[in-house]
């Protein structure tokens, strides 16, 4: 069995980390419903570097793997690289004209993953 296996990938980006119904399902994304979708055909995270989202930039850097604690794939395709404009608004925003920038730049595919070390506790 494999990592993916062992903890799949959900459709919103995050590693399952939670149940519903029964099934695999994101905490952190619920009630979207990508939360409560296993993505058949997850990424690649060969190579690829995860850090903790807390403490960024060299904090806690570990290979990405879905088994860390509320893993995010950030690459190519991901939400991240996709719904998120450079001005750090979500596509909604900027077709709700909330957002701090005129147009929606995609913010691409970043150097990280991310997830959480613990630095801040678990209570």
């Amino acid at each position: 069995m494999n990592e993916q296996e062992a903890t799949p990938m959900m459709k919103c980006g995050h590693a399952a980390n939670a149940t519903h119904n029964g099934g695999p399902a994101c905490v952190i994304c619920a009630p979207a419903p990508a939360a409560y979708e296993v993505n058949e055909a997850p990424p690649s995270l060969v190579g690829r570097k995860s850090q903790c989202g807390y403490r960024p930039h060299g904090h806690s850097v570990k290979d990405s793997t879905p088994d860390l604690p509320f893993f995010e794939y950030r690459g190519e395709g991901s939400r991240e690289a996709t719904l998120i404009c450079k001005c750090g608004y979500h596509k909604t925003a900027h077709d709700k004209g909330m957002a701090r920038c005129k147009q929606f730049t995609p913010k691409g595919a970043q150097p990280f993953d991310k997830h959480y070390c613990g630095c801040m506790g678990w209570d």
